[in-house]
């Protein structure tokens, strides 16, 4: 069996979690509720591979902090311990639906993610994390470029305002290349175009197999 697992990353606000929910409605795929979030999958005959697409740790994990203990959200260390946490359980999940030949796993960030984040706050990254970043664990790396300015908007978990994601956009790449990886940079353009964009890179992996 082979799995290929395949971070989508990117600023707050890039439109990462957007691809995927097109992602997940071009191919029909069925859906496990967690909480407030779906975990979409399913056999794709044009991909003829099965297509498992992850939601984002940290938005979970801030909703969840947001529940108990609001000002814990400020905390970048703690936030980020209990993100690895969530991360490590949804991969684990994602893999125990990877039962064909061949599957994709999508994911919205990775690990590597949380180390830019510790690069904004200029706080050193604690070990497990590191850690597990020094783990070969992601096939593909596909960074969405962030949106124009004036198209950009916060949510209840995107607390960044658009120079602090520009910012982390810079961090994101650095720390994936850090770790070895090779960023395939996803343009800005609209929705659906940066869709069959990934769709064609996935298409491309499997190809080559």
């Amino acid at each position: 069996m082979k799995k290929f697992k395949i971070v989508l990353t990117g600023a707050p606000g890039c439109g990462k979690t957007t691809v995927i929910k097109k992602i997940a409605e071009r191919y029909c795929l069925e859906s496990v509720i967690l909480d407030e979030d779906k975990l979409f999958y399913g056999f794709s005959d044009e991909l003829n591979a099965t297509l498992i697409l992850v939601p984002e740790a940290a938005r979970r994990v801030i909703r969840k902090i947001k529940a108990k203990d609001v000002n814990k959200v400020n905390d970048v260390d703690f936030r980020q311990r209990e993100i690895l946490k969530e991360q490590l359980k949804l991969e684990k999940i994602a893999e125990d639906y990877a039962t064909t030949k061949k599957t994709v796993i999508v994911l919205d960030r990775g690990i590597v993610d949380g180390i830019a984040f510790y690069d904004l706050a200029n706080i050193q990254p604690f070990l497990e994390l590191v850690k597990s970043c020094e783990k070969d664990r992601y096939d593909a790396v596909f960074l969405l470029e962030l949106l124009p300015a004036e198209l950009y908007s916060k949510d209840s978990e995107r607390r960044e305002n658009w120079r602090e994601a520009k910012q982390l956009e810079g961090l994101i790449k650095s720390a994936y290349e850090k770790f070895g990886y090779v960023i395939e940079t996803i343009k800005y353009m609209s929705i659906n175009a940066r869709t069959e964009e990934i769709i064609k890179r996935i298409r491309l992996i499997l190809s080559k197999i």
